[in-house]
């Protein structure tokens, strides 16, 4: 028998990195381990709260926004990647789901803002548009219904 006592696992929100990580890539978790931790004082954590609230809602983290799976996910995963309080398998496991996010963001690049039965995304295309003295008027799935000219 060892002499040895097991090491206390640390939890996911009391390691900075895996914090901050997860701030990064998926806010609501990282929120959720903000108000957990024991690393940030409260008025830290509530000026990190709201700057990643703002952030979320006013970037518009959306499959359609480049600056989530381009620029924040790839940096989450570099400081990941450079802690050393933190596994290889959970970076592995950050890699494989920023995989996964790009692809749907390179596919919704691709649909050019439409669903696959290319009705648009976020929505109605229903509208009335005038273009060389014609007025178009659009149903919900973009098609021109009737058109009016002077």
């Amino acid at each position: 028998m060892s002499d040895k006592e097991p090491e206390k696992q640390i939890p996911w929100y009391n390691r900075k990195a895996l914090l901050i990580a997860w701030l990064l890539a998926f806010a609501p978790i990282g929120l959720f381990g903000l108000w957990k931790t024991a690393i940030f004082e409260k008025n830290m954590r509530i000026g990190i709260a709201i700057g990643v609230v703002i952030l979320f809602f006013a970037g518009g983290f959306s499959l359609g926004n480049a600056i989530y799976p381009l620029i924040l996910f790839p940096l989450a995963i570099y400081l990941l990647w450079k802690s050393d309080e933190v596994k290889r398998n959970i970076v592995v496991g950050f890699v494989i789901a920023w995989v996964v996010v790009l692809i749907l963001f390179l596919v919704n690049a691709q649909l050019g803002g439409k669903n696959f039965d290319d009705s648009y995304i976020g929505g109605s295309c229903a509208a009335v548009t005038t273009e060389a003295g014609c007025t178009y008027f659009r149903d919900d799935n973009c098609n021109v219904i009737a058109k009016q000219c002077n």
